[in-house]
């Protein structure tokens, strides 16, 4: 989980080794009890579901574990991580609609709301709505577009020590990075490019 993006997720799971469990058969393995395991689940779902969307793969994936585990998951033990960690609310939506999405029951206008914006998310999301989420982040408008462009050619340092290690190792070169990733959105990326300028552009 991106530190800058989703603290609360990065900082939990940071240091998630010392809730694994030690595999009986191998010397050297670990794993997730089935709590944890579910509640990683709804994480990483959660990621995809505010940073671009994601398909209806989420809610299969999450009937299928709570309909196989039903009778033996610690519920307590999960709402408590879930709370901790900010995404109980999208938990209970989320297996609200994957359960009556599944088991062939009615859903509610929410529902339908949700299901209908996972259904146009392809499997993990488009760039389209990773853009327009973030250009709300920055306010919205062509003010918040400006911001969102100004951040993607002169990154904070945060992203340059992540992504671009060379030009913080020697930040002679820092000034050369926008003329880098310019250069890269041409050639490398000039299909994610092409699609970033239609997705700021369409409105």
């Amino acid at each position: 989980f991106d530190s800058d993006k989703y603290t609360q997720l990065n900082d939990f799971y940071s240091e998630i080794k010392e809730s694994l469990l030690k595999d009986d058969d191998n010397q050297f393995g670990y794993h997730f009890s089935d709590e944890a395991f579910y509640v990683y689940l709804i994480a990483h779902e959660y990621k995809h579901y505010i940073s671009g969307g994601i398909g209806l793969r989420a809610l299969l994936d999450t009937y299928v574990f709570c309909k196989s585990k039903k009778d033996t998951l610690d519920q307590a033990s999960i709402e408590a991580d879930l709370d901790r960690l900010g995404i109980a609310d999208f938990e209970k939506k989320n297996r609200k609609l994957s359960f009556h999405l599944f088991d062939g029951d009615s859903i509610d206008t929410d529902e339908k709301e949700m299901m209908d914006y996972m259904l146009s998310s392809g499997i993990f999301g488009t760039l389209e709505k990773s853009i327009d989420q973030q250009v709300e982040q920055y306010g919205g408008g062509v003010l918040g577009r400006i911001r969102y462009t100004f951040r993607r050619v002169f990154p904070p340092m945060k992203t340059v020590r992540k992504y671009y290690p060379a030009f913080a190792k020697f930040p002679v070169l820092l000034p050369l990075l926008p003329f880098y990733l310019l250069l890269r959105g041409l050639t490398v990326k000039k299909g994610r490019m092409k699609a970033e300028i239609q997705a700021l552009l369409k409105k």
